[in-house]
């Protein structure tokens, strides 16, 4: 018997996951004497300055008072991968809030070719993140496959933020004032694309071949007829079903060739894809069906080619995992009871464009150059008051007026949600800066006056967000002001060295792919 698994990536409780269960049965299996325990620390994939960095943080807060396990005995990165680099590989990037007289003043900064009739107020994180990607922009990353340096690219570089909202809402305002190509892990209603709407026609006619619309769809997208070609067989027989029109003009004399040989692929796609469909499920026959029909033609012809092209791979993935993919009625129902059919898509490779995508989204993946943002907020929800506390372990609270105080059993369910509620935090800010292979930026926006030391035994009582744990984590550095190697980077953003920008009625860009697109987009 084999159990495989990294409790520290256990990042899902909100679906009712729970890590207890392979911590429990590895405690058990620990105790057997015909049992035993390998743990894999060794890593072929990040810098090692980033491995070593997750290991001082983590060997603090992640321990068995904390989150059920001894990270500095158990998972210690032992780093192999030979990745050099031109900058630091790890990075802090902080936004200090001043104090200042009035409260609540938002911070206005200009749009470069436009500061003299628009004005835009960016989040100061947001902006701090997108100073920073222009910087980069005119660097160089170590491309492993093909053992050397080379320019960075928009698509090396992801920011992962805890739950799309104001800073992503912020960085895709930026990004789009400023013409930089991106991409917003978010969810897409796939009946938006014009390749999925013609997917989705081709399953309807499987399971109904005299619906009009889906047959014209069919024979325009898949089998090369023109809206010419469709109008012409409808004229010759306007009274018929379209499926009937076109077997009557099959058998006309004076019929054109290139209908015909549209007619003809219908019937030969149709019969091939249905017993594709019956035998090996609907995800093999729609990939049959692309491949051997004119439908890459119809590809091809799409403006908006790349973005239509991974909406389709979405709908595919959706089909794919689907449980009905083997039922093909259950799983147009599933498809056509609603207006939109919304997924997760996230975009990979292929298309030269920014990542913003959640952490969640990210777990299993890696990425070239990692901005782990929004640390400086309070890491636990804000937690809205019930008159029912339950636990699986503890039972159900009842306060049956509102006047009553809180009972000790209450307090009791409270402190254990919390305990569970910082573990998974913990592992959460564990998978965020164990994506990153070459570079990490660590961002946050917040006051940072003064740091404490952290451990697992004061955890529970400094300030409750990321950053904190991460400053108070870092062993003989001075936390408060900038500080710059080779292997590390930490440096402070007042609002200051924004309004700088605001009085000069610019933002400065050094990456001239950037500028040369605005000019463009003014021309």
């Amino acid at each position: 018997v084999f159990i495989v698994g990294d409790p520290k990536q256990s990042i899902y409780a909100f679906r009712q996951s729970d890590v207890s269960i392979f911590l429990n049965k590895s405690k058990e299996f620990r105790q057997s004497e015909f049992a035993e325990e390998f743990n894999l620390k060794n890593n072929y994939r990040s810098n090692n300055k980033i491995l070593e960095f997750c290991n001082t943080i983590f060997k603090n807060i992640i321990t068995e008072k904390t989150a059920g396990l001894n990270y500095k005995e158990t998972s210690m990165f032992h780093p192999f991968a030979d990745i050099p680099t031109k900058f630091a590989p790890v990075n802090i990037l902080l936004s200090r809030q001043v104090k200042k007289e009035k409260e609540n003043t938002k911070l206005n900064l200009y749009k470069v070719f436009d500061a003299k009739t628009k004005q835009l107020t960016y989040n100061n994180e947001a902006y701090m993140i997108f100073k920073k990607i222009c910087e980069l922009l005119d660097g160089e990353i170590y491309d492993d496959k093909i053992k050397t340096f080379r320019k960075i690219k928009y698509s090396d570089i992801t920011i992962l933020v805890r739950s799309r909202g104001n800073l992503s809402n912020s960085l895709v305002k930026i990004f789009e004032d400023y013409n930089v190509p991106y991409v917003l892990n978010a969810e897409k209603d796939l009946k938006k694309s014009k390749l999925v709407l013609a997917l989705i026609c081709a399953l309807n006619l499987l399971s109904n071949y005299y619906d009009d619309i889906d047959l014209a769809t069919f024979l325009n997208r898949f089998c090369g007829l023109s809206f010419q070609d469709l109008s012409e067989i409808r004229l010759k027989f306007p009274q018929l079903k379209f499926k009937d029109a076109c077997k009557e003009y099959f058998n006309l004399f004076d019929a054109q060739g290139s209908i015909l040989n549209g007619i003809k692929l219908l019937y030969t796609l149709l019969e091939r894809t249905k017993k594709i469909c019956d035998v090996e499920g609907v995800f093999k026959a729609l990939n049959w069906l692309i491949k051997n029909s004119k439908f890459l033609d119809f590809v091809d012809e799409l403006d908006n080619n790349e973005e239509e092209q991974q909406m389709m791979q979405s709908f595919l993935t959706f089909v794919e995992t689907n449980k009905y993919n083997n039922k093909l009625i259950l799983l147009l129902n599933l498809i056509n009871e609603n207006d939109a059919l919304k997924v997760e898509q996230n975009l990979n490779g292929g298309l030269d464009r920014i990542n913003i995508t959640t952490i969640h989204a990210s777990k299993g993946l890696e990425y070239n150059i990692v901005f782990l943002a929004e640390l400086g907020k309070s890491i636990f929800k804000n937690s809205h008051s019930s008159d029912i506390k339950i636990n699986k372990n503890l039972g159900i609270a009842l306060r049956i007026n509102e006047a009553d105080d809180v009972s000790i059993f209450e307090k009791a369910i409270k402190n254990k949600e919390r305990e569970l509620e910082l573990a998974e935090r913990l592992r959460l800010l564990y998978v965020g800066m164990t994506r990153a292979k070459n570079h990490l930026f660590l961002t946050a926006q917040g006051k940072f006056e003064e740091i404490n030391f952290v451990d697992e035994n004061n955890i529970n009582f400094v300030e409750s967000n990321y950053m904190q744990y991460i400053l108070g984590s870092l062993e003989n550095k001075n936390v408060l002001s900038d500080f710059e190697n080779e292997y590390f980077c930490l440096k402070y953003f007042d609002e200051e060295n924004f309004e700088n920008d605001v009085n000069k009625n610019e933002l400065k860009i050094n990456s001239s792919d950037i500028l040369l697109q605005n000019i463009e987009k003014i021309r």
